[in-house]
């Protein structure tokens, strides 16, 4: 999977918001898995998730002097359902959406010290198309608009308190191999 961010960031110092300030997370890839399950025909319902990412978030803006405020380890979790499409062939295309979760394992403190940034939920939209191998196996493609925002807080190296509104709002590219269980088409 590859992850690039569209991110910003409110940030506030001292219970004031930082004016023009903003901050930037740095792209990553992980490796991902779906498990899945066919209801009907059409219809299906995944969970993916994958090795937890540690993407750096930097200052941008007036916060630019701040340098790497932090890192954060984090696993994100999707919970989604599709709509799958007639079969052209062998190939089949499918749209659906969902909710995200963002897991924060560990923090790791930048230009913040103290760094804590909390779990939260957010949306997901997805689109793919598949092409079945055999009655086992399928390739795919999928891509996934994520919009997902955390809160942090921490302390300056001055003592000033910080928080902050980080919208990572990634998008996922992914391509796999499905393979289909004999008890459903599970993947």
């Amino acid at each position: 999977m590859v992850a690039p961010y569209h991110s910003s960031a409110t940030i506030a110092t001292n219970g004031q918001p930082l004016s023009g300030s903003t901050a930037e997370a740095s792209n990553n890839m992980s490796v991902t898995f779906d498990l899945g399950y066919e209801i009907t025909k059409n219809i299906s319902v995944t969970m993916t998730s994958g090795i937890p990412v540690k993407p750096h978030v930097t200052g941008e803006g007036t916060a630019a002097a701040l340098g790497i405020l932090g890192k954060v380890r984090y696993g994100p979790a999707i919970f989604a359902g599709q709509y799958q499409f007639p079969k052209i062939g062998r190939f089949r295309p499918y749209a659906g959406g969902g909710a995200a979760y963002a897991i924060i394992f560990k923090n790791f403190d930048g230009s913040v010290k103290d760094l804590k940034v909390n779990n939260n939920w957010g949306s997901v939209v997805q689109g793919g198309a598949e092409y079945e191998v055999n009655s086992k196996y399928t390739v795919f493609v999928d891509f996934k608009e994520v919009w997902l925002a955390v809160n942090a807080h921490g302390v300056l190296s001055d003592g000033t308190d910080v928080k902050a509104r980080v919208k990572l709002n990634p998008s996922l590219l992914t391509v796999g191999i499905k393979f289909h269980f004999p008890f459903g088409r599970s993947h």
